[in-house]
């Protein structure tokens, strides 16, 4: 743990652990320690927002079934065909790792990071496996956006997800 996070692990204990009153004394007192927190702060809730964006690309996409007159055969409604539309087009271009973007990554830099997320623990596993695929097909020095197709490469983060959970 830093220094920083020891004064502020210090002054939260000072106030009972209340958040707000140890917020407004640091503002008041400690423009190091403001701009640490300010900092901190900022990026949780930037990797909260990724965190969100790849559950929702990973979430199932609930199909509502209209059955046609055979009976053989199914059709989806217009909302659950729009919301897959969406999935495809967000994955390349709305996946962030840190603040790069997914399609924007080349082979190298996709492996680079599927080695951060195996470090990262068993949790990371599944986006350490995403990157590999991804990466696997490119040559070096290209572009991930370059080579796959918003459905193509959303269709292969699924396979291995499905691996990776025993689907």
């Amino acid at each position: 743990m830093s220094l920083q996070s020891d004064e502020i692990n210090d002054i939260l204990d000072q106030f009972g652990g209340d958040i707000t009153k140890a917020a407004e004394y640091i503002i008041k007192n400690d423009d190091d320690l403001t701009l640490y927190g300010l900092y901190y702060g900022i990026r949780h809730i930037a990797a909260v927002r990724r965190r969100n964006t790849r559950r929702d690309l990973k979430s199932n996409i609930s199909p509502v079934v209209i059955p046609n007159k055979s009976g053989v055969g199914i059709h989806f409604d217009k909302a659950t065909i729009q919301r897959l539309n969406a999935r495809g087009n967000q994955f390349i271009k709305d996946w962030k790792i840190g603040s790069l973007t997914l399609g924007d990554l080349t082979k190298e830099e996709l492996l680079v990071e599927a080695e951060k997320e195996d470090r990262a623990g068993t949790g990371h596993m599944i986006n350490a496996g995403i990157y590999r695929a991804l990466a696997e097909p490119l040559d070096k020095g290209q572009k991930m956006r370059s080579y796959w197709t918003q459905e193509r490469a959303s269709a292969a983060a699924k396979g291995v997800e499905e691996r990776y959970r025993g689907a």
